[in-house]
């Protein structure tokens, strides 16, 4: 849903939908889910020009994936946090 609003230039309500699934996965402990979620925020940051929040949170999904050692998930990041 958060890409959706992202293509459409309604970033706010992206970011709010990135909010929520993150405060939902963190409960539920889906940590698969969680290194998506922090993957599509640095993308979407990196979009708003904010490079240093970008960083962060493809380093956030980039551990996540690392300590699930899912290799396309960690493939799916790093090239998203190579852009």
């Amino acid at each position: 849903v958060a890409r959706a609003f992202d293509r459409l230039a309604r970033r706010s309500k992206a970011i709010t939908n990135l909010d929520e699934g993150i405060d939902i996965a963190e409960k539920n402990k889906d940590n698969f889910c969680l290194a998506l979620l922090y993957n599509t925020y640095g993308g979407l940051s990196f979009r708003l020009d904010e490079t240093d929040k970008a960083i962060n949170y493809y380093q956030q999904a980039l551990k996540i994936s690392e300590e699930l050692n899912n290799p396309l998930l960690i493939a799916n990041i790093s090239e998203g946090f190579a852009q």
